[in-house]
């Protein structure tokens, strides 16, 4: 006769014991999504701090060739009394170190003097191709690219609201005007001064104009003759929440030297609240904003990371005190800074 088979006498699952496997493995999940998405963020903020690096060390190569580091603008000719014709929103001090990032192809394809005083180098026809190109050392990982090639990173001009040193207030920055400074223009030192630091993107042509990226046309030089800091930082933080005229393009491109694209200054702290503005009212042409203020701004968060002159980066905190920010962006203020 042949054996009888039984059945299992292993009971199965119950409702109670799936529940429990299942809030187990959901908060397992949650744990861990959160730890992925840290050290993700973790390696993208190295390698920011990675193409800083590259950009410290072109600056430094550009300074050991030519025996000062770039100028804010490149000047696009000579005007009838003999200096330099400061019209058009001149090429960058990203354009000046192309040579140093592997780049002179691009750099030598550039013409400078392209157009009338009054056109844009960068947005002149015959640059066109170097307009649109996107170079991976000017672009933060962790940055939305909303616009057509982008820049992440801009030179520091120093603690006032203009892209040019104002010889009876002081307060200039690492980089300005027409002039490459040399190392021994650093009485604070290079260790001590801002060379280049982070900041966001515009939201893009067509976007609503969004407070921690754009910038908006307060009109205060209508108000005001060339106001202080601390007044214009006033003035820009009284933006409303949508300001009727703003420039969503900020960080178009790394050709383009101004505010506009690849300039910023310390009047405020790095990623505050308040909106940058210019001190002008809304115009057509983005060569035009040439005073406000124009902050550090960093997709990480706590803060934005800092290229000093003497080619470190550090982890700037977002509440770090406005004034030792400030002397941070000054070259010769005599300011202590820890």
């Amino acid at each position: 006769m042949n054996p009888v088979h039984r059945a299992s006498s292993r009971p199965a699952f119950t409702l109670i014991e799936v529940l429990v496997v299942i809030s187990v493995i959901g908060l397992l999940v949650g744990l861990l999504i959160p730890a992925v998405i840290s050290s993700r963020e973790a390696s993208r903020r190295a390698d920011c701090m990675s193409r800083l690096k590259q950009i410290g060390a072109a600056l430094a190569a550009h300074e050991s060739t030519h025996g000062a580091f770039p100028s804010a603008f490149v000047a696009r000719g000579i005007d009838k009394d003999g200096g330099p014709k400061p019209t058009g929103a001149p090429p960058s001090p990203h354009y000046q170190i192309l040579p140093y990032l592997e780049q002179a192809a691009l750099f030598n394809s550039v013409n400078t003097r392209a157009g009338s005083d009054l056109d844009s180098v960068a947005r002149h026809p015959a640059n066109q191709t170097a307009f649109g190109t996107a170079l991976g050392v000017f672009l933060c990982p962790s940055s939305v690219e909303t616009l057509r090639a982008g820049n992440s990173y801009r030179a520091c001009v120093g603690a006032l609201p203009y892209e040019f040193d104002d010889p009876g207030r002081g307060g200039g920055g690492a980089f300005t005007g027409f002039r490459g400074l040399a190392p021994r223009d650093f009485e604070d030192g290079l260790s001590r001064t801002a060379g280049f630091s982070e900041r966001t993107m515009g939201s893009g042509p067509k976007a609503r104009p969004a407070r921690d990226r754009d910038i908006w046309y307060s009109g205060l030089s209508n108000l005001v003759s060339r106001p202080s800091a601390d007044r214009v930082l006033s003035g820009c933080g009284a933006a409303a929440a949508a300001p009727p005229e703003a420039w969503t393009r900020a960080g178009e491109s790394w050709l383009q030297g101004g505010y506009p694209d690849t300039l910023y200054n310390h009047i405020a702290p790095p990623n505050w609240s308040g909106m940058d503005c210019s001190l002008g009212s809304v115009v057509a042409d983005p060569g035009s904003i040439s005073g406000g203020a124009f902050s550090a701004r960093s997709g990480h968060r706590g803060g934005v990371n800092v290229l000093l002159m003497d080619g470190s980066v550090q982890a700037i905190s977002s509440t770090i005190d406005l004034k030792v920010w400030r002397a941070l962006g000054t070259r010769s203020g005599h300011e202590t800074v820890q």
